[in-house]
């Protein structure tokens, strides 16, 4: 049997014990835990390759027509002469596609695959790349564009930021045949993060500066509070206007790569690779003639790509409301892309130019004659 004294000790702290835990559920109950929309896939596209495996890949066909299917290396050389045939795909549907599993020989290279009949040849790879290190990285190939034509794989190439690459994903990308990685960050992002890249690829940085990606002029304003949900909407919405309009020569570089054409296949990205790399996108997409909508569907997917990671961080955010002020819901509009961002950029190009194709040509020269030698070059 305890004495007086040590019995008013014990109860004097669990009082304190269960005083503490009824203020800390006062506190979850006060505070209001934000989430991620489920993930939605905004591009699709009849016939796919999806990697499945370090060396598999699983291929899709929703058309109704049987293909004979040859296997090449992606590797940024004219591959046609080294297609291996693999197998047939059945025709298919949207609800039951017809798909065929191929094993490929090396796991640290990419590979495309070659879909013919008497009628049609279609060429098809992996869209994301299956990178350990980077969310959002992909390829711009395969999207329909001019004349019935589509873009090519394995030349274009956007992402997020290159600094937690594994030696996996460094293999990988040196089998790529990349030339040129296109930093758009700033200064101090690249002090935090620098990209890790594979040897004998140039890197040329051209700061494009982005608000709400490099946050470290309001982050102060995020953890004391001031800084509210709509605000964080109307920067991404006044940030992408400014990509066409006051900021939009500083794009100029980069379209000189694209017109060139000699530092490809090339990578381009930001922190995220959803905002200044969306717009840099934007710009690739329409010169080549693909389709407005699907540029958005194509620009949307940044938000299935990057799911995981922006639910994991708005975990984070969930349990620092209860040491900051930091309201999650304002970290929402950072971490996703809404159509009504870039919508902001086209808007504000047809205030000034009237439509996109002089505002294109007027900014960057990207004129009809220009466009044409373009989708020459960079369709199939």
């Amino acid at each position: 049997m305890c004495g007086v004294a040590h019995c008013s000790m014990s109860n004097t702290i669990l009082a304190i014990l269960i005083l503490g835990v009824l203020s800390l559920l006062v506190v979850i109950g006060c505070n209001k835990n934000s989430s991620i929309p489920e993930a939605e896939i905004t591009l699709v596209t009849p016939i796919q390759a999806k990697r499945t495996g370090a060396k598999n890949y699983l291929l899709s066909n929703a058309l109704p027509q049987t293909y004979e299917v040859y296997e090449g290396i992606l590797d940024g050389t004219d591959s046609d002469k080294k297609l291996k045939y693999v197998g047939t795909i059945g025709d298919g549907t949207v609800e039951n596609p017809s798909r065929l599993s191929v094993e490929v020989a090396d796991p640290e290279k990419r590979y495309f695959f070659t879909l013919r009949n008497d009628l049609d040849t279609i060429i098809v790879s992996e869209r994301q790349l299956a990178l350990k290190g980077s969310d959002n990285f992909r390829d711009l190939g395969g999207l329909p564009a001019a004349d019935g034509k589509h873009i090519k794989w394995g030349l274009f190439y956007r992402s997020d930021k290159l600094s937690d690459l594994t030696g996996k994903d460094i293999a990988l990308l040196s089998n790529l045949g990349l030339k040129t990685v296109v930093d758009l960050r700033s200064e101090e992002e690249i002090s935090e993060a620098p990209d890790v890249l594979p040897q004998d690829v140039d890197y040329l940085h051209l700061p494009i500066y982005n608000e709400a990606e490099d946050t470290s002029n309001i982050k102060g304003q995020i953890l004391d509070g001031t800084f509210g949900v709509e605000d964080a909407d109307n920067l991404l919405v006044e940030v992408n206007r400014l990509f066409a309009t006051s900021e939009a020569y500083r794009f100029q570089k980069f379209v000189d790569l694209f017109i060139n054409g000699d530092e490809l296949p090339l990578v381009y990205h930001c922190t995220s690779g959803k905002d200044r790399t969306g717009f840099a996108t934007y710009l690739i997409l329409h010169t080549l003639g693909v389709d407005s909508a699907l540029i958005f569907d194509e620009y949307l997917m940044s938000n299935y790509y990057r799911y995981r990671r922006n639910k994991r961080n708005m975990r984070l955010a969930n349990l620092g409301q209860y040491v900051k002020k930091v309201n999650p819901d304002v970290l929402k509009p950072l971490m996703l892309v809404d159509p009504k961002y870039l919508q902001a950029a086209v808007n504000a190009i047809r205030e000034e130019y009237g439509n996109v194709d002089n505002f294109v040509s007027t900014q960057y020269g990207l004129t009809d004659s220009v466009k044409l030698e373009l989708r020459e070059r960079y369709l199939e």
